[in-house]
């Protein structure tokens, strides 16, 4: 049940952390949004919106990395270990304040997405739908691929 329960909530933290990214995501060095992004033709009331949500992400993604221990950002640093392994590490060790913290900022991220896609016009849902579907598609072509890949 308690594995079960890790399992949930890193499934659920994932599943959020990649919906607000797949059109979310800003280029670091120029300041400007990402075609994802600059393709739903965004008012400026919806502009500050995303911007204000995602100073929020970054806030309380920088509290939850400030409660890591030496051993977890180690875990987080090897790289001999797959994301999935590091996932699964960090949530094994995980201490019963960092998964409230966890928790919390779910459903901050949650309710910030759904007060973004409330603002947007039927046709932006539609573009936006579109192009989750195609990265969807892709990461599971790309998936498929390497998983034909044989090791020797």
């Amino acid at each position: 049940m308690k594995n079960l329960f890790k399992k949930t909530t890193i499934v659920a933290v994932c599943t959020i952390a990649f919906c607000l990214n797949s059109f979310a995501q800003t280029a670091p060095d120029t300041g400007k949004t990402n075609v994802n992004l600059e393709s739903l033709n965004l008012s400026n009331e919806q502009k500050a919106l995303f911007k204000a949500n995602k100073e929020k992400r970054e806030a309380t993604h920088k509290e939850f990395k400030a409660t890591l221990t030496a051993e977890q950002k180690a875990i987080m640093l090897d790289k001999s270990l797959t994301k999935e392994e590091k996932r699964k590490k960090l949530a094994a060790g995980l201490s019963p304040e960092q998964i409230q913290l966890r928790e919390n900022n779910k459903n901050i991220a949650k309710e910030n997405r759904k007060e973004f896609m409330q603002t947007l016009t039927p046709e932006q849902k539609k573009v936006l739908k579109t192009k989750n579907q195609n990265w969807r598609d892709k990461r599971k072509a790309n998936k498929a691929d390497s998983d034909n890949v044989k090791e020797y």
